[in-house]
């Protein structure tokens, strides 16, 4: 919403690890998934399309990403910074 309710305004994303995807992107043990259904928890721009409501990791993850890429916020992502 930032970037279609204030245009004009720059914005960066601080990350404190090297990857984006949080939860999706560090935790990898076999079986991850989602205990909500992504209906309801995808974002309102990009609704979640996938047959599967109850989504595996990698798929979250891939989606979390497609979006942000997307959208262009993949490039206003700062890694490995931490706010103190």
């Amino acid at each position: 919403r930032l970037q279609t309710e204030l245009p004009g305004k720059s914005y960066a994303i601080l990350e404190a690890r090297a990857n984006s995807g949080g939860t999706w992107d560090l935790f990898k043990y076999p079986g991850i998934r989602s205990d909500s259904d992504m209906f309801t928890l995808g974002y309102p721009f990009r609704p979640w399309t996938d047959a599967k409501a109850i989504a595996d990791g990698d798929s979250i993850l891939r989606y979390v990403r497609d979006t942000a890429r997307e959208n262009g916020i993949d490039k206003k992502i700062r890694y490995n910074r931490k706010v103190t």
